[in-house]
């Protein structure tokens, strides 16, 4: 059986794994709507403005940063 520090030392050990855990998705949904909302606005900009290559050029090098990383 577990004395009774030890089953703390765990229950505080769990709570702090939980909050990491929560952080990161916190961290990774905003990352992904940052994300939504970077290509619906500047992309869209930049492929009527600039040129089409350019705007399909932009996340072909950041999704190959993706892949490399």
């Amino acid at each position: 059986m577990c004395r009774p520090l030890e089953r703390i030392n765990l229950m505080i050990q769990v709570q702090l794994s939980e909050s990491r855990r929560g952080s990161f998705f916190n961290w990774f949904y905003f990352s992904i709507d940052i994300g939504a909302l970077i290509s619906s606005s500047f992309l869209v900009w930049v492929q009527d403005n600039v040129g089409w290559g350019l705007g399909f050029g932009i996340p072909t090098v950041f999704m190959g940063l993706a892949i490399i990383s």
